[in-house]
């Protein structure tokens, strides 16, 4: 391979009990402390398994997913969790991979579609999504 050329990102899903998952998981205690990416839902319903991307068997970045009640709903909802890309890895379209493979997963635990609180809602716009309020904590999406 020359130096210019790029290795193709993977994206994987449900093998949460691997290393990989395992490097997720501490990722994103890194980045923002005492959270579980992969958070069992309190109400017993079903979530998707994590997703992760990797280039030449590499985590490069993962996204998981949780359940909580927006304003608008009196039932749980599904919610991406926590989606995070390794900083060299950035801006090379690994976020919206995730996203995309997200909402591939979400059909088969919800008919309500999916929600996202974000900084970065330009990630989500361009996937079909719609801000649904901003807020203090940043902006909701959701994808129907």
């Amino acid at each position: 391979m020359s130096g210019n050329e790029e290795s193709e990102i993977t994206i994987t899903k449900g093998m949460p009990n691997s290393d990989l998952y395992a490097q997720f998981r501490q990722w994103c205690i890194s980045e923002w402390g005492d959270i579980d990416p992969f958070m069992a839902d309190r109400q017993g319903k079903p979530l998707p398994p994590p997703i992760v991307a990797t280039i030449d068997g590499r985590l490069v970045g993962g996204l998981a997913f949780t359940r909580a009640i927006p304003n608008q709903a009196v039932d749980n909802q599904l919610w991406i969790n926590a989606i995070i890309v390794a900083p060299a890895y950035r801006r090379r379209g690994i976020a919206r991979l995730l996203i995309l493979s997200a909402q591939g997963e979400c059909g088969a635990y919800t008919t309500k579609g999916l929600y996202a609180l974000t900084d970065v809602p330009s990630l989500y716009l361009g996937n079909g999504w719609c801000v649904i309020e901003q807020t203090n904590d940043g902006t909701v999406l959701h994808w129907h």
